[in-house]
């Protein structure tokens, strides 16, 4: 199914988003306290993330009624790839103007 191949190459574009996020932290040029506490707050705000995704997501399924199996499943992980692409832009742009040490 071509959609469960777009869900699961969103998912990795969202991982790799999550990865830079705590890359940029690592380099943030700011007390370690922060850094800290940044990266701690960014794994919680990852997991409520995630957590949202697979409600608000099953919710969208619902919404398709009596539909048959496939074109409920289609919904869901139209949500999926939808919502993970906009979290990994989310996360990319948070970043973008945080200073950064100079090494």
């Amino acid at each position: 199914m071509c959609l469960q191949k777009q869900a699961k190459q969103s998912q990795l574009a969202l991982q790799q988003a999550e990865q830079n996020a705590f890359n940029l932290l690592s380099k943030w040029d700011d007390d370690e306290q922060f850094t800290l506490l940044a990266k701690r707050k960014l794994t919680l705000s990852n997991e409520a993330f995630a957590h949202y995704r697979d409600v608000h997501c099953q919710y969208f399924k619902s919404l398709g009624g009596g539909a048959i199996t496939n074109a409920l499943e289609m919904r869901r992980l139209t949500c999926v790839t939808k919502l993970n692409y906009r979290q990994a832009d989310h996360l990319g742009h948070e970043l973008s103007d945080l200073n950064l040490k100079n090494k």
